[in-house]
């Protein structure tokens, strides 16, 4: 599989601080991000994924993606089912049990599934439909290391890194 990466440099350079990335999906749904708060993008041969320097990983499938573009301080609003502000993983780090809040403005298909460092499925917390503020709990009986909680939509895949003690 052929990847080819920009980092978070070329964006700074070219692009400046004051660009975004907007990201268009074929439902309509528009996603922006700050180009200081991406590490670098990688597209493969199906899929399209966005590191964010907090940690943060967008994936999504380029069959799903209507176009994307760098523009200046965009006035785009998000309508988004799955967006990283909505999606929090507390306490991290944690010493057993893990919250996992997701807040939704549609209803959707949702799956959240802990996996480890190397991608193998460690669990998968909940599958089912999703609308609202919820709160999901792991009870982490893991060994020590970092850890990503993944939440899947039907266009998109965001992961936080969960550090356990």
């Amino acid at each position: 599989m052929k990847l080819i990466l920009f980092t978070f440099h070329f964006f700074v350079i070219c692009f400046g601080y004051s660009q975004n990335l907007i990201v268009s999906l074929n439902n309509s749904t528009v996603e922006t991000f700050p180009i200081v708060n991406i590490q670098s993008i990688k597209f493969g041969t199906n899929s399209m994924i966005l590191n964010e320097l907090d940690g943060t990983v967008n994936t999504w499938n380029i069959s799903d993606i209507n176009n994307y573009s760098f523009d200046g301080l965009s006035g785009v609003e998000d309508n988004i089912e799955l967006k990283k502000s909505n999606f929090t993983v507390f306490p991290n780090p944690s010493v057993g049990s893990v919250n996992i809040q997701y807040l939704s403005n549609l209803e959707t298909l949702i799956t959240i599934e802990i996996i480890d460092a190397s991608g193998k499925l460690i669990e998968q917390i909940y599958h089912g439909g999703h609308s609202g503020n919820k709160l999901y709990k792991w009870e982490a009986n893991v060994q020590d290391g970092i850890y990503y909680c993944r939440i899947s939509t039907e266009n998109k895949t965001i992961s936080k890194p969960l550090i356990i003690k």
